[in-house]
């Protein structure tokens, strides 16, 4: 009987609770072809205790459709199975559809390593690599209140579950990137989640060393209460944070050109400040209120280079990855918006066309490198082998021949660059005149891109409302 194949009744036929496929999706399609013709393949099915039921093993989709068509009876092939052949035998049949989710292979390859299995057997059996099979264990991890805080947890790319994974020590970031997944604020907090991680890395080698070198804490006491006020009696000397390197190679080179280092009184955050005692001049009361505008203002260029960067980041990659495959009519929709915008608006924009001003140029470069699939062969300027611009002949002449190539992808990858190339930290400082129409300029832009599919998040709103820097 078991190597048979025979009519059951589907009402006494039930899906696998571990079936790794939790959604068998539309079978409309599939009901009308049962309908026409019947069924043209076999379900396979492994008898339950109770005497007469079974389980099915492969053919869920066509048992659902089959209900739906009205059909009574469906042909199986019972076999005798143990938990783990039969999650294997709907793994392997199952890993064949394209639509198979990477969570719900996940679970399945976690379900079984419970029932024994190992790494080794399950890459030999689903024929994926065991680097393949790592990752979706991985992710198998992730808890239930992560998986519950996503609007459709079961719908996430594997891209956003690896990143959601590489937080396994940290359940609040996991929780609120999953808040956020599938939105448009996914990149952004993203982003900024990983510098986070990165800058509390750099903050606690930071610490390390400052012990190591036996330096001395500014007391508590003294501390200043924002970033851009000295505690009485000090002033702030240096400072060091992630984006220029370890604090151990940066105090290194700081040190050996500083006097009074044996002085010096640190504090430590997501950045070191470097305090010496005030020199014996007593600063007049204007002396102190223009050093203190002096030293928010530098903190304020900092905030809006960090964000401009961070908003560079967001938009260069989606050029980078959906450029490629725009359709025909968003290219050309893009070329003439954006060139009509230079004709029609003269230096509107804020950048000269190609061998205008060299510093322009070489901001355009820039930006041409960060969106082309393949940069141009000099990237960065040299003096001492005589490359003082970007647009220089080795680059002028591989444009050339990418334009005789691509002409039409090329020119929208200037007219894209010469829009990259007009944003930069100045757009994004506290509302002013100059910043509303920097702004104003970079918000035509995001129309553009928006109109072409890209999805702005909040923190992009809020920059170009005015409303991306701290007042």
């Amino acid at each position: 009987m078991e190597s048979q194949i025979i009519n059951l009744s589907v009402e006494h036929l039930h899906p696998h609770p571990s079936n790794p496929r939790r959604d068998v999706g539309d079978v409309k399609d599939l009901a009308d072809s049962i309908q026409a013709q019947g069924i043209k393949q076999n379900l396979l099915v492994v008898p339950q205790e109770q005497e007469g039921e079974y389980t099915v093993i492969i053919g869920h989709r066509r048992l659902a459709a089959a209900k739906l068509a009205g059909v009574t009876e469906v042909p199986c092939k019972i076999e005798r199975l143990d938990a783990r052949q039969q999650l294997e035998l709907m793994i392997v049949e199952n890993s064949q559809r394209s639509d198979l989710r990477p969570i719900e292979e996940a679970d399945a390859y976690q379900g079984l390593l419970d029932l024994g299995a190992t790494r080794k057997d399950i890459a030999e059996k689903t024929g994926r690599s065991r680097a393949y099979v790592g990752e979706r264990l991985r992710i198998s991890k992730l808890p239930g209140e992560v998986r519950g805080m996503a609007a459709d947890f079961a719908q996430l790319s594997l891209l956003e579950l690896s990143a959601l994974a590489e937080f396994e020590d940290d359940r609040d970031v996991q929780v609120r990137l999953a808040q956020v997944a599938g939105t448009g604020n996914w990149d952004w907090e993203l982003k900024q989640a990983r510098r986070r991680r990165d800058e509390a890395k750099w903050a606690a080698d930071a610490k390390t060393e400052i012990h190591r070198l036996g330096l001395a804490y500014l007391p508590e006491k003294l501390k200043p209460k924002n970033s851009w006020t000295d505690p009485k009696g000090y002033e702030r000397a240096e400072r060091f944070d992630l984006r220029d390197g370890t604090f151990k190679a940066q105090w290194k080179k700081w040190s050996a050109t500083c006097e009074g280092v044996d002085k010096a009184l640190i504090t430590l955050s997501d950045e070191v400040s470097v305090y010496l005692p005030k020199t014996k001049h007593e600063e007049s009361a204007a002396e102190k209120k223009l050093r203190l505008q002096e030293a928010k203002k530098r903190q304020k260029k900092r905030d809006a280079q960090q964000l401009d960067s961070d908003l560079r980041d967001l938009r260069i990659a989606w050029l980078h990855s959906h450029l490629p495959f725009l359709p025909k009519e968003a290219n050309t929709g893009l070329i003439l918006e954006l060139a009509l915008a230079d004709l029609m608006n003269g230096t509107d924009w804020g950048v000269g066309a190609l061998r205008g001003d060299s510093n322009w140029d070489d901001l355009l470069i820039a930006s041409y490198n960060r969106m082309a699939s393949k940069p141009l062969p000099v990237t960065q300027k040299d003096t001492k082998a005589g490359v003082y611009h970007l647009f220089e002949k080795t680059n002028i002449l591989e444009l050339k021949a990418r334009q005789r190539s691509r002409p039409i992808h090329e020119l929208l990858l200037l007219l894209l660059a010469r829009r990259e190339a007009s944003i930069d930290w100045q757009t994004w400082l506290e509302p002013n005149d100059y910043g509303k129409e920097r702004r104003q300029r970079a918000s035509r832009y995001y129309t553009l891109l928006v109109e072409a599919g890209y999805e702005q998040c909040d923190a992009e709103k809020k920059a170009l409302a005015g409303e991306g820097l701290d007042s």
